[in-house]
């Protein structure tokens, strides 16, 4: 209808972007039409480039650039979130989200339970599988634990009063 196609991978990213609401997706793609004429191809980067990386992607990769111990690379990423207005608590609150989900996941590969079944319980979207499991490999439950807790004292001495969002975060991240 639209005078085009979208590829398997952009369309799996449009989901993850705009949702299942028909009208959100019709109204996206419409956009995506718009932004690749004269192509008729969507292509994933397209999906990307006008929809951009949700704050949620971005707080993964600080759990990813934390795991790799590549603090200049959350460094980064946390400032930008910063410039985009994106909160402390907010940032927080996903990385401890993510953090349990690793420790749960861990706790059922040790109980015995396959990657599929893990992926397919805690809804492990396929295009971020194999990160997933490779970054259960790089931390053990122990270090999950210790860097929740360094999370939840980063978010109460936001909420005392004891440090800023910024600062807080920081710190968390070059204690990491």
């Amino acid at each position: 209808k639209a005078g085009g196609t979208i590829d398997r991978e952009a369309s799996r990213r449009l989901v993850d972007k705009a949702g299942r609401d028909t009208a959100a997706l019709q109204n996206s793609l419409e956009q995506l039409f718009v932004f690749i004429h004269p192509r008729t191809v969507i292509a994933a980067q397209d999906v990307e480039k006008l929809l951009g990386k949700t704050a949620e992607e971005d707080v993964f990769a600080i759990a990813e650039d934390l795991f790799q111990k590549n603090t200049q690379g959350a460094l980064e990423k946390s400032t930008r979130l910063f410039r985009e207005g994106v909160r402390a608590p907010e940032m927080i609150a996903v990385l401890v989200g993510q953090l349990e989900r690793m420790k749960q996941a861990a706790g059922l590969l040790e109980r015995g339970a396959s990657p599929v079944e893990v992926a397919s319980a805690f809804r492990v979207h396929s295009f971020f599988q194999q990160k997933f499991f490779l970054q259960l490999k790089k931390v053990s439950k122990k270090n999950l634990t210790g860097m929740q807790k360094r999370l939840l004292e980063c978010d109460l001495s936001i909420k005392e009063g004891r440090a800023g969002e910024r600062l807080a975060l920081e710190r968390f991240i070059l204690e990491s």
